[in-house]
């Protein structure tokens, strides 16, 4: 079985820990893996965020 190293969360501490705390606001306080494997490589995991919230929150021209 392969495996992926990451972050878990009782290790972030400082900027990274923030955009745990942005990521786990499901009251889970658990990140889910496909977040987890992007966690050696902080830029890639805030711009993961800042395109799921684009897609909930953005308008769309669907309609």
């Amino acid at each position: 079985m392969a495996w992926i190293d990451m972050v878990g969360e009782e290790k972030v501490e400082g900027k990274f820990a923030k955009l745990y705390d942005k990521l786990t606001l499901s009251g889970k306080n658990e990140l889910a893996h496909v977040l987890k494997v992007q966690s050696l490589n902080l830029d890639l995991l805030a711009d993961h965020l800042k395109i799921y919230q684009t897609i909930l929150s953005g308008s769309s021209n669907i309609c």
